[in-house]
């Protein structure tokens, strides 16, 4: 459901990129290359270490604070055959949505609104923060580590697929983790 839901955003957002100013305005919406796959590994795996790190901190000053949105995860219904793509497909979906719009799109905007670079940046990883307030303080600080990792790769010349998959690499095994309870999970 949630494909459903971000699909036709993303394609009009898309749209009205390349209406207004054209697609190559944007910097790095294009066919994917073979190196964005191992770009977005490192990607993965650097927001996990990151939010691994910024997770344990928080939990030394904030004990026994949780996610409630990955809380409630745990124990699904449905069996792993048809829970692991669906929880894949929604995390790329939501990864090519999200960094759409906060990495390329909103910082972007910003900059042309009269905002510099680093305010513009800053400014993206705000509100994608925001945007996780049902996650609690904790989520919402967690998504201001991963929004700022994602956008200092951007800032460093990450394109769209790079940072999409990364970020769907990042989301699908923080919920697969959630879910399966595999030891020594990173907090999200």
């Amino acid at each position: 459901a949630m494909i459903v839901e971000i699909l036709p955003k993303a394609l009009i957002l898309l749209y009205l990129m390349h209406r207004s100013d054209g697609l190559a305005a944007f910097g790095g919406i294009g066919r994917p290359a073979r190196a964005d796959l191992s770009r977005a590994l490192f990607g993965a795996v650097g927001a996990l270490v990151t939010v691994s790190l910024f997770s344990r901190l928080i939990a030394i000053f904030s004990p026994g604070g949780s996610n409630p949105l990955l809380s409630a995860a745990a124990a699904p219904g449905a069996s792993a055959l048809l829970l692991v793509p669906a929880v894949c497909g929604t995390a790329l979906s939501v990864g090519y949505a999200e960094e759409l719009y906060f990495r390329i799109y909103l910082p972007q905007r910003l900059r042309q609104a009269g905002l510099g670079p680093g305010w513009a940046a800053a400014g993206a990883v705000l509100l994608f923060a925001s945007g996780h307030g049902l996650q609690g303080l904790r989520g919402m600080a967690l998504a201001v580590v991963i929004g700022g990792w994602f956008m200092w790769r951007r800032l460093r010349g990450a394109g769209l697929h790079e940072l999409a998959w990364g970020h769907g690499l990042y989301d699908a095994t923080v919920m697969l983790v959630s879910i399966y309870g595999f030891a020594g999970a990173a907090a999200g």
